[in-house]
């Protein structure tokens, strides 16, 4: 058993599972406190409702994918005037909600899949449009979670053990 705070030695990377991370504490996020399990390489078990949640969140998304199309094809995927700054703005926030609720939905039924199999998975995105405060905050914490902690595992750590 590792304690928190413990560190730990091992030959070969340890996966660590971040479980809760409160985002609205700007102490635990700036020193990088928070809570995490050791994994032993194995996948943790999902809990009980977790196939409905990642249904359900899948369902929205892909109900938000569908209204911002229904606004962007109709005009060429550009609904307000490009030639003030406002309208590009909003152009560019609308093909970007338009990705990301793709990629939320295509994740979120992956996360279903797997839930019905019994394993837990991460979610690919905090909230990145909506609860950012910065780019760092933006790109590094919240945009696509998976990639970086994919990177993160079999990249970097492996790279400073060497």
């Amino acid at each position: 058993k590792v304690d928190k705070g413990q560190k730990v030695r091992t030959p070969t990377p340890v996966l660590v599972r971040r479980e809760s991370i409160h985002y609205e504490d700007s102490a635990a996020v700036q020193f990088g406190q928070s809570d995490a399990e050791i994994i032993n390489g194995e996948f943790m078990p999902a809990p009980p409702g977790t196939m409905r949640t990642h249904l359900w969140r899948s369902a929205f998304f892909f109900a938000v994918l569908q209204g911002t199309l229904s606004i962007l094809v109709p005009f060429d995927m550009q609904p307000f005037d490009r030639t003030y700054l406002l309208g590009r703005c909003l152009n560019t926030f609308l093909m970007t909600l338009c990705l990301w609720s793709y990629m939320q939905h295509t994740f979120d039924g992956a996360a279903a899949v797997l839930a019905f199999v019994g394993h837990k998975s991460i979610d690919a995105f905090r909230n990145p449009l909506f609860a950012c405060t910065s780019p760092n905050d933006f790109w590094g914490r919240r945009w696509n979670v998976t990639v970086h902690c994919i990177l993160k595992r079999s990249f970097f750590k492996p790279l400073v053990l060497c």
